[in-house]
């Protein structure tokens, strides 16, 4: 009987010790790791979307200046032993990897954009308004600059303004590539709302991106389109032209302008160039140049060409 008992009581206290267990197991579980963040704690105080989008300040601006024939050697302006093969016949292939088609950057942008106008509509942000804007004004121009880099190296391009869910079909149908000209309305979209968001004294004037950045880049996109599409104009290069592949899908059959034609589109984006220029003429004063040079230090000093030594007007907002 003693022997019997002994095994219900050790038997109730392994019965306990498991059930103990499982309960600290299931409490264990629904702790969030301390090294993480969770994703409906973020982007909820003003520090958090000022150090969001300054991440992305050195991985979000490839070189453009490439793409202005700097690099000789890939053209048949040069040639070396070493030199780009693409005008040897047959010898100009596609790469197995790598190239501009990616959205890595544009998809932490669109998460930024989406979560932090969630946040400031619902009032979730805790700071100062004018700087949570700001930094989301930030969010809009990197994203604009993503989309002008590959607008100049692949043109057509798929649009995509929100995180997409983990979906095939849903994948698929963002990724058609909407016409050049539509995705130049699209970064000129962007910069306005940048524009609308973004200050010229950034949090007391710290080295970040401004209101009048915004404007000169929009100038840039526009100008940029605008002489594409007339230079190019009848030719696979701009939409509706002879041999533009995107005439071959079916989503873009019987496609117009949203201007109207052609010269429309044109004039359109040249007018949104010049409005955008006009207003950061007038914001910004250009270097007086008097028509001297200076000989000795008892003659005036001439702004133009000597401009470091000339120290900005305190009333004229940093681009």
């Amino acid at each position: 009987m003693k022997t019997l008992k002994y095994k219900h009581i050790v038997k109730g206290i392994v019965l306990g010790c498991m059930l103990m267990t499982g309960t600290g197991c299931d409490d264990f579980l629904d702790i969030t790791p301390p090294s993480n963040v969770a994703p409906e704690n973020y982007l909820v105080e003003e520090s958090q979307l000022a150090a969001y989008t300054i991440r992305y300040y050195t991985d979000n601006f490839p070189s453009l200046n490439s793409l202005y024939g700097d690099d000789e050697m890939a053209t048949d302006n040069a040639t070396t032993r070493n030199s780009s093969n693409r005008y040897l016949i047959g010898e100009w292939k596609t790469p197995a990897s790598g190239g501009e088609w990616n959205f890595n950057n544009i998809y932490t942008l669109n998460y930024f954009i989406q979560s932090a106008e969630k946040n400031l509509e619902t009032g979730s942000i805790k700071g100062n308004s004018t700087n949570i804007k700001h930094y989301i004004g930030e969010g809009y121009f990197l994203r604009a600059y993503q989309y002008f880099y590959r607008l100049r190296k692949l043109g057509d391009f798929p649009i995509i303004k929100e995180v997409l869910p983990d979906n095939k079909e849903a994948l698929i149908e963002a990724s058609k590539r909407r016409p050049r000209n539509e995705v130049a309305r699209f970064i000129l979209q962007d910069l306005d709302k940048a524009t609308e968001y973004l200050t010229n004294n950034p949090d007391g004037g710290k080295a970040r991106i401004t209101k009048n950045a915004a404007l000169v880049l929009k100038a840039r996109v526009a100008l940029f389109e605008a002489t594409w599409e007339k230079y190019h104009a009848g030719t696979a290069l701009v939409p509706n032209g002879k041999g533009w592949p995107g005439a071959e899908k079916d989503y873009n059959k019987g496609y117009q302008f949203p201007s109207g034609s052609p010269e429309a589109e044109v004039n359109f984006f040249l007018d949104q160039a010049i409005n955008a220029s006009q207003t950061v003429a007038d914001a910004v004063a250009l270097t007086a140049n008097n028509g001297s040079i200076q000989q000795s230090a008892a003659d005036a000093a001439n702004g133009y060409p000597e401009p470091e030594r000339i120290s900005r007007s305190p009333d004229v907002p940093p681009l």
